[in-house]
């Protein structure tokens, strides 16, 4: 099992540094969408990003 990699997601309307592992994020665990919990709005997220990522770490397989 790997270690959690941590990710920061800063929320533009309050300031708020949000933290969550990319484990969870691809896993469906979160709730969606991603709110910030000081503000609670919804927080920008780049799932394209967030995908490519969990794949070059080997958290998700893609065909292609």
């Amino acid at each position: 099992m790997k270690p959690p990699i941590p990710l920061f997601f800063t929320c533009t309307a309050c300031g708020h540094v949000h933290s969550e592992s990319l484990q969870d994020m691809v896993s469906g665990k979160l709730p969606q969408p991603l709110t910030c919990p000081a503000c609670h709005r919804e927080l920008s997220v780049d799932w394209d990003w967030i995908n490519s990522q969990a794949e070059q770490m080997g958290l998700i397989f893609t065909e292609r």
